[in-house]
This record gives structure tokens, C-alpha cells and sequence, in this order.
């Protein structure tokens, strides 16, 4: 129980049995946002599908050696690749890794005509396109975006106006990547690329969590939840001030992070920053083409994770997701990124203003070593950036760094 006593528009009141429970997280969706669709990308350890069967086996996180690697809104043309193959205009996606990924868009298309369209895609590796539930196209294997087969292009009859169920599969394996998808409309003599306006998805937004009000009465419901919203944490009660390493000057010479340069240990790492949605760059990189981890940010107040050892049973294997932390940004806190043997990780955001908030709970079901070569380094990467990331030093801001092997259950926060 809790009572509260405030001045209520001149009304002293007294708000008695009040119950404040449980987390909640408010979302918003909009139904067709025109000029959008939904992306998903994963991760993967496996050869070039060849068949549909195999194709959506890249898509299915029960598989062993596939994991989701990050979500959000595609905003573009279907027209990218990461060095301009085949005439393409948009640029690779920066959330999106190296090699061993598998993209996926999700939306409708609506026809600007009535009659019959001719639907084409290129690409590097294997794709295929579905409409109102059907494969229209396909191209598997490995191949880049040259000698499209007969089985990449088909012939669709839509409705002028009318609205088709989209979704648009890519895989990469290694090397170049990208897709390009083209239509030629009934009145068209050519084939050109299907505009990004011609899509739409439905978009929804996620607000911070709060405490949920689920007292008896309240005579001030915004006044209560504002009270109960989540208390920022006092990082020194929390960790104690024992650090195996807390630096204050960045970029940062390198380093063994962990107990000896070991990744055998459960770590923590704290750092006090302030980001912009513009700001990208190395925050923490163990170093090492095989054992290793990444933390740093990409565009549009995204941090970026890469880790090795990711899937149990599978050597040299790295893993990435991308989690959107725009709503911190601007504001000086401390990022938290607890991590344990088991390549488990939580990351969390903590400031004054608005508390402390989980960004992302991964686990990997791995059984890796997160640090490689000991040359880790904080505010820029080392000579052999993990999981291929950028070694590029941090645009934020980064004034304190602090490392403790003693791991901590996040869940009481």
C-alpha cells in the first residue's frame, strides 16, 4: 500500500490503497503508412538456399545457426547493393553486416494501373518475391547480379487502386550483396524500379515502459505514474567502486579486457556518454577475427552488438543485432552491457531523466569466448575490428569507462 498527500489544482487530497504494479509498454500502430515497409534481418552460418524450403529456414530462429539480427522501417528503394552493382542508387543499409545475413521486406503494393505487370529481380545471393501470398519469382544459389534466370521474372494481373500483400527475400553469403526489383506497368515500355510510394506497411511505435497505475481511484493518474516512473540507479550502489578498469580518456589505448584477457568470465562494462541520432562509431571492440565483441552505434541512434561464438556447437561464428535507443539521445547517461560466458547480454540505458530502461535482452545460446586477441579498446576499434564492424572512433561524447567481472541480475532493476 502507499499513500500520497499533493496539492490538486488547490484540493488537498489524500490517495489511500493504492496498488502500483507491474511494467507496462505502450504501442501505437499506425495501418498503412504509404512509402514504408517493415524489414527483418538475421543472422545465419549456412550455405546459399536452394530451394524455397531452404530459403525459409534463414527466416526461422529455431534453427541452430540463425538468429534475428535486428527490425525496423524501409524507407527506400529496392534498388541497393554495398558498391553500386548493376546501376543501383541506394546504399547498403548500415545496420545490416558483412557477409552471412538474410534480409526480409514486408508490406502491400498497390497497382497504379489495371492489366497485366512484368515483375524482375536482381541480386546477390539468393531471392525471391511473394504477392497476395503467391511466389511470383525466385533466383536461388549463390550468384551476384549478373545471368538472372527465366524463374527471376514474372507476369502478375493487378487491379488499379487495389492493395497486394509484399514480401521481398534476400540471403547473403559472402562478397557483394544487394537486390534490385523492378516492375514494367501495363501503359510502360520498360522495365524501371518499383518506387518506394508504390509500398506501404503498418508502423508502430513503442513509448517508454512506466509503472502501470492500478490503484483503487486516482485523483491524479498522471501525477501517480510520473511518481512511480522508473527511478534512474545509483551505479556505484549497484557495482560498488572496485573496477578491474575505469578509464576516462578516449579513444583509449588498447587493452586485455576481462580477468587476464580471459572472455571466460561473466563482465559488465559501464560507460557515461552522451549520443546524437547522428553520431556512429566504435564504443568497445575486444578485437579478433574469431573470439571477440563489438559494441558501438550506426546511424539513427542504433546501437550496434556483434559477438563470436554465438551458437552453440558452431566455431568461428559471429552474431549481430541492431536495437534502436533514439530516445536517449541527447541526454548524458550511462549505457550498461552485462554479458556472461554464455554470450547472454543485456543492455540497458540509465540517466536522471528517464531512469533506467532495458535496450536489449539477446541471448545467444552460445558458448564463446567474448574476448579476442586482448586487444581490446574503448571509443575507437582496434587493428582487427570484430565481426567486420567499423573501426571508426566514436562521434559522441564518452567521459568514463568502467569494467567489473562481478556479474549482476539485471532483472532487479
Amino acid at each position: 500500500m502507499k499513500n500520497s498527500v499533493h496539492d490538486n489544482g488547490g484540493f488537498i487530497g489524500r490517495v489511500a490503497d493504492y496498488a502500483a504494479t507491474d511494467y507496462y509498454i505502450s504501442t501505437t500502430t499506425v495501418s498503412g503508412v504509404s512509402s514504408t515497409l517493415n524489414y527483418e534481418w538475421y543472422n545465419h552460418n549456412r550455405g546459399s538456399p536452394t530451394t524455397e524450403a531452404t530459403m525459409d529456414q534463414f527466416f526461422d530462429v529455431s534453427q541452430s545457426d540463425v538468429s534475428l539480427g535486428g527490425t525496423g522501417s524501409w524507407t527506400t528503394d529496392i534498388n541497393w547493393s554495398n558498391d553500386g552493382t548493376s546501376s543501383t542508387t541506394v546504399s547498403k543499409p548500415s545496420y545490416l553486416p558483412n557477409d552471412k545475413f538474410a534480409l526480409k521486406l514486408s508490406g502491400s503494393i498497390t497497382a497504379p494501373e489495371t492489366g497485366t505487370y512484368t515483375i524482375k529481380a536482381i541480386g546477390d545471393d539468393a531471392l525471391d518475391i511473394f504477392i497476395d501470398g503467391s511466389r511470383i519469382l525466385y533466383w536461388y544459389g549463390g550468384h551476384g547480379f549478373g545471368g538472372a534466370p527465366a524463374s527471376a521474372t514474372a507476369t502478375i494481373s493487378l487491379v488499379a487502386g487495389q492493395s497486394y500483400s509484399f514480401v521481398s527475400r534476400m540471403q547473403e553469403g559472402g562478397y557483394g550483396d544487394g537486390k534490385k526489383v523492378e516492375w514494367q506497368k501495363p501503359s510502360d515500355s520498360a522495365l524501371s524500379v518499383i518506387p518506394i510510394s508504390a509500398f506501404s506497411s503498418d508502423q508502430t511505435t513503442t513509448s517508454n515502459a512506466n509503472k502501470k497505475n492500478t490503484g483503487v481511484w486516482s485523483m491524479d493518474a498522471d501525477y501517480l505514474n510520473a511518481e512511480l516512473q522508473n527511478a534512474p540507479i545509483d551505479i556505484d550502489a549497484v557495482y560498488g567502486t572496485t573496477y578491474l578498469r575505469e578509464l576516462t580518456s578516449f579513444p583509449s589505448s588498447t587493452f586485455s579486457s576481462g580477468s587476464n584477457g580471459s572472455g571466460q568470465v561473466d563482465v559488465t562494462w559501464i560507460f557515461d556518454m552522451t549520443f546524437s541520432t547522428t553520431d556512429t562509431g566504435c564504443l568497445l571492440d575486444q578485437g579478433g577475427s574469431i573470439d571477440g565483441t563489438y559494441v558501438g552505434m550506426v546511424s539513427g541512434g542504433n546501437l550496434r552488438l556483434s559477438l563470436s561464438g554465438a551458437v552453440s556447437g558452431v566455431s568461428n561464428e559471429t552474431s549481430t543485432t541492431t536495437t534502436d535507443m533514439s530516445a536517449y539521445a541527447g541526454v548524458a547517461g550511462q549505457l550498461i552491457v552485462t554479458i556472461d560466458y554464455q554470450n547472454h547480454i543485456q543492455c540497458w540505458w540509465n540517466d536522471s531523466t528517464n531512469g533506467i530502461n532495458q535496450i536489449v535482452s539477446v541471448d545467444f545460446n552460445g558458448n564463446g569466448d567474448w574476448a579476442g586477441g586482448n586487444s581490446a579498446r574503448v571509443g575507437q576499434g582496434s587493428g582487427s575490428v570484430h565481426g567486420g564492424q567499423t573501426l571508426s572512433a566514436f562521434t559522441g561524447t564518452i567521459t568514463r569507462y568502467r569494467e567489473i567481472t562481478t556479474y549482476v541480475d539485471t532483472s532487479t532493476f
